[in-house]
């Protein structure tokens, strides 16, 4: 669920707070066993026109590669959160399932399951390793 509260500036832009709350599935980088990962968190980001598009608007300089500053054409004011969305999903996403697994130490080995874990992404690596 994405909830929005939307401010206009008169003459400026508009402002936006935004909050993201979700649950899905992952498998956990450290241990690799699927958990439901819960999000809550929160964005804001200010749309404004593009001086580019508009020179007679003088905006001051803000932001230029600014991520909470998205620039519009003024003549078509559409904004496209999407992005925002799914970048402030991602940086709120960790990839482990606890607390523990994150200060457990990664096993990176690759071996037979019967002795202990294996990580068979790293198994061509390892053979490289050993042959060099």
């Amino acid at each position: 669920m994405v909830s929005l509260s939307i401010q206009k500036h008169v003459g400026f832009g508009y402002s936006i707070d935004g909050r993201i709350t979700t649950c899905f599935t992952r498998k956990c980088s450290n241990c690799l066993s699927p958990y439901c990962k819960e999000i809550d968190t929160h964005f804001n980001v200010w749309v404004l026109p593009s001086s580019k598009e508009n020179h007679s608007l003088q905006l001051p300089e803000i932001g230029g590669d600014d991520p909470s500053v998205i620039y519009i054409n003024p003549r078509s004011p559409d904004a496209d959160l999407d992005s925002l969305v799914k970048d402030t999903i991602r940086l709120s996403t960790s990839g482990v399932c606890s607390e523990s697994c994150e200060r457990s130490p990664q096993r990176w080995e690759c071996g037979d399951p019967k002795e202990g874990y294996t990580d068979r992404r790293w198994s061509k690596l390892l053979q490289i390793k050993v042959t060099a």
